[in-house]
């Protein structure tokens, strides 16, 4: 159904919100839980998407509610950001210049001679100069909001412009949305950072009013790295992980047994779930799966398990396609393909309802999960599932040991091997010994530290933050 005007201006005595998305990992984690129907029990939404109009959002299942209305809207600009992020930003702010991730990833090898350059004339620049906010104020003078955005705020006059970053450097539309919001005045909130941003997307940041953070550690890196005072940072729970804590009591779970035999797996074996890394990070993916391939046809895995290969959102299919129906093997999509099946420099898989189930079952009934430099760490750990990480080879395993991964890989005691033999030793250790009471202790210890809640309510507190800034600029 469209939504029209009439049923529309039903609603006006509501007050307006916009919420910018620029992509779908965020699409899934703010559309497809509590939080769309929170707001829109208490405002009219206005949601900006490059990708989700009022027919695809009827097609796609998302909520409708004569109070939301869905406004397909690309970037104005789409040329300057990118200019801006890898010809401005990145060469001449030095202020993170030691961190980690900044060396050994955005310094890497195999960089152009002309950003090459730039770095190096950056380096003759203070550490404390320029900043992020000096090229947000250089941005925002540079750029001005289209008319029909001008129209949609004259008419409905938004209390808060909500993002789900500061508009990082893989959301144009939401950088572009958080100066338009600037330039009008109106109060702005990023909502769905994810924990490591404080660092990696440090000099990306276009500074929001307000932000919200996953946790106490979270919210302490934002403060101290990104500059917002402490009382502007809300820590309010991570809304990807809040249907870990409801699908087993709200949705109907597949058993063990149905789980393994529909993916084509035999339930009275073990299961490895092997998460691959994205492209970018490991390139090194086809000839770690031919090596898992041909461990597994030796039988030099404990028991001959099954193996589950997750892929990453932004992984394609064609390192895995040989490896396609060998008995024992299942390889799937970790949600909903939306921008087609090759790769991209954008998130292009979203996580549906039924793939979100199908993500707590896949950890619920893992015997061993393998992974890199992943956040399904700390979500194995809600489920008491021991991990393993690839370590190698060396230029990849500095990955894993960069800010906050490298704390994450220590708190939760996941082992970092440094060979594929260490690897397959700790994997098969793993499935012939039970978990100890240190371990469970140690999984209780990382949820503690990196999720803190556990009641599936970050949706909640999320629209209560919201809620409170509304109330400030009412």
């Amino acid at each position: 159904m469209n939504i029209s005007e009439n049923n529309f201006s039903r609603h006006r005595e509501l007050p307006a919100v916009f919420l910018a998305i620029a992509n779908f990992t965020n699409i899934s984690n703010i559309l497809r839980g509590g939080f769309i129907r929170y707001l829109a029990s208490k405002y009219r939404v206005f949601v900006f998407s490059p990708y989700i109009s009022e027919d695809f959002a009827e097609r796609e299942g998302y909520v409708r509610r004569e109070n939301i209305q869905y406004i397909q809207m690309s970037p104005r600009y789409p040329r300057l950001w990118p200019i801006m992020n890898t010809y401005f930003r990145l060469p001449f702010i030095r202020t993170y210049d030691h961190f980690f991730v900044v060396q050994n990833w955005f310094y890497r090898k195999g960089l152009s001679r002309r950003l090459q350059w730039l770095i190096k004339i950056g380096a003759v620049f203070p550490r404390f100069f320029p900043t992020p906010s000096f090229f947000t104020f250089i941005e925002k003078k540079i750029i001005s909001p289209p008319k029909e955005f001008l129209d949609l705020v004259s008419t409905h006059k938004p209390r808060i412009m909500i993002t789900a970053t500061p508009g990082y450097i893989y959301a144009p539309l939401e950088a572009e949305m958080v100066l338009f919001a600037k330039q009008l005045r109106i109060p702005t909130v990023a909502i769905d950072c994810t924990f490591d941003n404080a660092f990696s997307q440090a000099k990306h940041i276009r500074k929001t009013d307000y932000i919200t953070a996953w946790n106490d550690r979270m919210k302490r890196d934002i403060v101290t790295h990104n500059a917002y005072a402490p009382e502007r940072v809300a820590v309010t729970g991570c809304l990807k992980f809040d249907h870990y804590f409801t699908d087993q009591k709200e949705k109907k779970l597949r058993s063990r047994e149905e789980f393994l035999r529909q993916k084509r797996l035999d339930p009275a074996r073990k299961t490895v779930v092997y998460a691959t890394p994205t492209p970018l990070t490991y390139p090194l993916r086809k000839e770690f799966m031919e090596r898992i391939v041909r461990v597994k046809k030796a039988g030099g895995l404990a028991g001959d398990p099954n193996i589950l290969v997750r892929l990453h959102p932004l992984d394609e299919g064609a390192p895995y396609e040989a490896c396609n129906g060998i008995p024992g093997i299942c390889i799937e999509r970790a949600g909903t393909v939306r921008l087609g099946d090759t790769a991209t420099k954008e998130p292009k898989i979203e996580m549906i309802e039924a793939d979100l189930v199908n993500l707590t079952e896949t950890l619920l009934y893992a015997d061993v999960l393998i992974d890199f430099a992943s956040t399904l760490v700390i979500e194995a750990c809600i489920f008491h599932t021991p991990s393993v990480s690839i370590g190698f080879p060396p230029e990849q395993r500095l990955l894993c040991i960069s800010e906050l991964t490298r704390d994450v890989i220590a708190i939760s005691g996941e082992p970092l091997t440094a060979s594929f033999e260490e690897l397959v030793e700790t994997v098969n250790r793993y499935l012939v010994t039970p978990q100890t009471e240190g371990d469970l202790k140690r999984d209780e210890a990382t949820v503690k530290e990196f999720i803190q809640f556990t009641d599936g309510l970050s949706w909640r507190r999320t629209g209560e933050f919201i809620d409170s800034i509304v109330g400030r600029s009412g």
